[in-house]
């Protein structure tokens, strides 16, 4: 058995394509993903650039949240080319996890987008699974955390940059491991308890605190 995380990035589809946009408003630009044993060791990496279908350039917001330039995606491949590379990637005898259902919308919004064979992976995505909603219920929080805020609670430092797919997706597989070790997640679930039940005197800063970590 073969742990997979996975990020995505995104650049809004150019809004003179209004058919387009009915079925999708956004096209990937950037997978990452790693891939761990089952000693949680991470054995593979997985990057690629893709470039948009129906925009010309990369948007100024996403320029500067995700540090994607117009040159690298010009030298990107075709989504199709991507997925079916991806997939074949991932193989059998794997467990598929994004950070939020997101990601696998935007994958299967695309597909249909791009008029790939839904049906070809409908069982592969269907498959894949949420850390996101899996660790709040973990720690007992109905609220969505934001990945940053994630690392910090499980005690980790964020690695590299955020934003960044393959970073994200590296971040993504510290917070898994915690979750299969006891004594660190019962830690996290203190700190959790800890930032999100209610207090009378709850200052600013903890309410900027907690403001970041919404999502």
């Amino acid at each position: 058995m073969r742990y997979i995380f996975v990020d995505l990035e995104m650049n809004p589809i150019a809004r003179s394509y209004k058919q387009e946009r009915k079925i999708c408003k956004t096209e990937i630009i950037e997978i990452g993903a790693v891939m761990l044993d089952e000693s949680m060791i991470e054995v593979d990496s997985y990057k690629k650039y893709i470039k948009p279908e129906y925009n010309k350039r990369i948007e100024q917001n996403i320029r500067n949240l995700t540090g994607i330039q117009d040159k690298d995606v010009a030298k990107g491949v075709s989504f199709e080319e991507m997925w079916t590379d991806f997939v074949e990637w991932c193989g059998d005898d794997c467990i598929i996890y994004t950070w939020s259902a997101n990601d696998t919308h935007q994958i299967k919004k695309e597909i249909r987008l791009k008029k790939l064979k839904e049906q070809k992976y409908q069982s592969f995505l269907e498959s894949w699974r949420d850390l996101q909603k899996e660790f709040g219920e973990l720690v007992g929080i109905k609220k969505n955390i934001s990945l940053e805020c994630a690392v910090g609670a499980v005690g980790a430092k964020f690695q590299g940059s955020q934003h960044d797919a393959l970073c994200d997706s590296r971040n993504t597989a510290e917070i898994f491991r915690v979750t299969q070790d006891e004594n660190k997640c019962k830690k996290a679930m203190q700190y959790i308890i800890e930032l999100f039940k209610e207090k009378e005197n709850l200052t600013f800063s903890m309410g900027d605190l907690i403001a970041k970590c919404m999502k």
